[in-house]
């Protein structure tokens, strides 16, 4: 199931043009500042009135929440937070409720994606996980993004496919040229064929790598690409574009087998490695540990 929150707790969440100008009232004890917004990264600053109080602090998409209630919204981030510790409780830290809230005020740049509507929320939480009092909530868009160049891949000799889609509905295919390049997709759709957008994309584990993007590769913004598939020859392909937080415009294509790695424990090596690039939302941090 593809995510459809971001996590803020000692580290931050993302607006847009409704920039505030020091002017933000105080809403349900918090108030909310966001300056320099760009298409990928904002500054936000949250102040709550009570600096004693501990919260949390989540961001979504406007149109992932709409019609959705505050009780069902508190449902959705307490269910987040219980994932959180599991996931964590796997790789042997112990976390609690307690080390995933905030307190007092706190002031971050952060990653946001271009030409979206969200909902940044703030709520009040104690250290055994119940809220307190209602939302705060503010509301922002961020501009598109405009393409710097763009940088023709090429065709990628060597493919990879790994198959989630009776997991959660998802599919990982990825193209590699060595050490030059390698653009991984994880794309949320149950048939390979087909024209996907950024929109279908789990970003968490898509991206784009050459030699000047860094150890981990760049986080996708943008993207246009068709799969086809020969499902008699067991073979597919993908092409396109994506459009890097460097706002670069990558075009490539690449083809692979649909005979897919079998998964461990249900990771798959390539999509379990992604997981320890930067995160591509806003990095969540407790006690000295990045969400991976």
């Amino acid at each position: 199931m593809k995510k459809f929150f971001a996590f803020v707790a000692v580290a931050l969440v993302a607006f847009g043009f409704a920039s505030c100008n020091g002017n933000d009232p105080v809403v349900n004890g918090f108030k909310i500042t966001v300056s320099d917004i760009q298409a990928t990264s904002a500054i936000v600053k949250v102040e709550p009135v009570d600096t004693a109080a501990t919260y949390v602090a989540y961001y979504f998409a406007a149109a992932d929440i709409k019609g959705m209630s505050d009780d069902s919204l508190k449902l959705s981030i307490k269910a987040n937070m219980d994932y959180m510790i599991e996931m964590y409780g796997m790789y042997g830290y112990d976390l609690t409720y307690a080390d995933l809230l905030m307190k007092g005020a706190f002031s971050d740049t952060i990653a946001v994606t271009p030409k979206t509507d969200y909902v940044f929320t703030a709520i009040k939480m104690d250290d055994k996980g119940e809220f307190i009092g209602d939302f705060a909530k503010k509301n922002f868009s961020t501009p598109d993004i405009t393409i710097a160049k763009t940088v023709d891949l090429g065709v990628l000799p060597e493919g990879g496919f790994e198959d989630y889609r009776d997991y959660d509905g998802s599919f990982l295919a990825y193209g590699t040229n060595g050490k030059l390049a390698d653009v991984t997709l994880n794309i949320y759709s149950e048939t390979i064929a087909g024209k996907f957008t950024e929109a279908d994309l789990e970003l968490e584990y898509s991206y784009v790598w050459t030699p000047e993007a860094g150890q981990y590769g760049l986080p996708i913004v943008k993207a246009e690409i068709e799969g086809k598939e020969n499902a008699a020859a067991k073979t597919a392909s993908m092409a396109g574009y994506v459009v890097g937080s460097d706002q670069v415009k990558y075009t490539f294509s690449f083809e692979f087998s649909t005979a897919a790695e079998e998964m461990q424990e249900g990771v798959a090596p390539k999509k379990a490695a992604a997981k320890k690039a930067p995160a591509r939302k806003p990095a969540f941090v407790a006690k000295g540990l990045k969400k991976f």
